[in-house]
């Protein structure tokens, strides 16, 4: 398979890959919650940098899920899906639990 097949294949999680990266990263090196959801920019947390920081390793997490899915894409379209889904629901679990740990009063 040459380059451009592999691209036109799996344009689309390679981008969100990438866009969960870049967001990833921006929300480590700037620690400002407003980025994450703007409702939250007046509240008080119970820890603010752990929880921009366990924010930003769970896109991580998103970003490299994505991109492993790209390249079972190739492989077969099924199980790509089925992995993407459940990277999905695991991240979201674990989203509520960071919530409730380090989230606002």
């Amino acid at each position: 398979m040459d380059w451009n097949a592999f691209l036109k294949e799996t344009w689309m999680p390679l981008a969100i890959s990438a866009f969960c990266l870049l967001y990833g990263l921006r929300v480590l090196t700037s620690k400002d919650v407003k980025i994450i959801k703007r409702d939250l920019e007046n509240k008080v947390f119970k820890d603010k940098d752990s929880y921009c920081k366990y924010a930003a390793i769970l896109l991580f997490v998103i970003s490299g899920a994505s991109l492993i899915m790209s390249f079972m894409l190739m492989w077969n379209s099924i199980v790509a899906t089925v992995f993407i889904m459940t990277a999905f629901v695991v991240v979201t679990i674990l989203w509520k639990r960071m919530e409730a740990k380090y989230g606002p009063l």
